[in-house]
């Protein structure tokens, strides 16, 4: 009779626990500090630079990951296909993903088994500038105390790592890749509590979850209560009492990822500022013209820091003409003159240090700095 119930308790406990783990349903590995949140929300209180346009362009470098005998590596097509759905989730944001140059294919077999964090040192080495570099690998995990975590993806919300890492096993199923983007994008998770559980009455909605009034307060979703039907079955009630009646078809839930097709409207207009005010940088020469984020003039010098040339490239038409100074570090001018879009001035005989160039149009004059080494 003791063996029986102590039989019947392990089996119960096996269940439970697995029923409990299936819930917490680890899957993103993206993570966001109380302080990184405190910066978030500094970013997101600033004046909207650059103006509030709508269809901006996202660049975006394509890394593909495979085992050293070339297996394992998702193919190029359905990720292009992906890059398409997220179109379609980000139209409301106005923002537009454009695969900036040819898609990269690395073949490695310690880099196919990608551990958080620990093999990013690959992206370091890899990593385009001033594009978001969105990694597909074979296998993404992180290690917990010697437990292995199987994750679909993660991204950095602040600082320079323009990338996001993404298994294959999420990178087609229309919704995870879109999920990790938006943290990308200063998202947080429908069901986050880092600042207290949401309330289902809506109270301080703006500060607490995922910090949006039209996101209903979610439980935390998962494959067990959210049926195939895209149907909440869950029985949830928050600390009043009240019970939850979440979004299953919002994109930074944990709901089925088959289920998740959407972001709110203040999701959007969140996206859309922190691109403006934080992402702004990110730009992309294409076919010889400069794909950025502003209606005005703006060009980019490259190679910087340079030897012997410096090319210009700006985002108007390709034969466009324009007036330019160089100046020494003291601000004194060395040369002015004419040069065309997407032309090289020759710095052979200037000495090593730091210069600006001044590049003007009909309307206004832009000021960069490079280095002459």
């Amino acid at each position: 009779m003791v063996n029986s119930i102590y039989i019947w308790l392990t089996l119960f406990f096996m269940f439970t626990t697995t029923l409990f783990l299936a819930q917490i349903n680890v899957e993103c590995g993206t993570h966001l500090s109380v302080r990184e949140k405190a910066q978030i929300h500094q970013i997101l209180s600033s004046p909207i630079k650059n103006g509030n346009y709508l269809d901006s362009i996202v660049p975006v470098d394509v890394h593909i990951i495979g085992f050293s005998d070339s297996t394992g590596a998702i193919d190029s097509a359905t990720i292009m296909t992906e890059l398409e759905r997220v179109n379609q989730h980000y139209a409301p944001a106005g923002m537009y993903f454009v695969k900036c140059n040819p898609i990269n294919f690395i073949y490695s077999d310690t880099y196919a088994y990608f551990e958080q964090q620990i093999d990013e040192v690959i992206c370091d080495i890899i990593d385009f500038p001033n594009v978001l570099n969105l990694y597909f690998v074979p296998q993404l995990f992180r290690d917990n105390d010697g437990q292995t975590i199987q994750l679909c993806g993660y991204t950095y919300y602040l600082g320079n790592k323009n990338r996001v890492i993404i298994s294959n096993q999420c990178a087609a199923n229309g919704s995870s890749l879109a999920h990790e983007i938006g943290h990308y994008f200063s998202l947080l998770h429908t069901h986050d509590t880092t600042n207290g559980f949401e309330l289902v009455a809506r109270v301080n909605c703006n500060v607490l979850g995922d910090e949006f009034c039209d996101t209903p307060a979610d439980p935390t979703l998962s494959e067990v209560n959210v049926n195939t039907s895209c149907q909440y079955i869950g029985a949830a009630q928050d600390p009043h009492g009240d019970a939850y009646v979440p979004d299953v078809r919002n994109i930074m839930s944990y709901s089925r990822k088959s289920c998740r097709d959407k972001f709110s409207i203040e999701q959007a207009q969140r996206m859309r500022t922190y691109f403006r005010n934080y992402r702004s940088y990110l730009y992309c020469i294409n076919d010889g013209y400069l794909h950025t984020n502003s209606n005005n003039l703006e060009y980019v010098l490259f190679p910087n820091p340079s030897r012997d040339f410096l090319a210009v490239v700006t985002n108007e038409s390709k034969n466009k003409s324009y007036h330019y100074c160089l100046y020494n570090y003291l601000g004194k001018p060395i040369s002015c003159d004419e040069i065309t879009n997407y032309q090289h001035l020759n710095i052979t005989t200037l000495k090593a240090g730091t210069y600006f160039v001044a590049l003007s149009n009909d309307s206004t004059t832009k000021i960069q700095k490079f280095i002459k080494y």
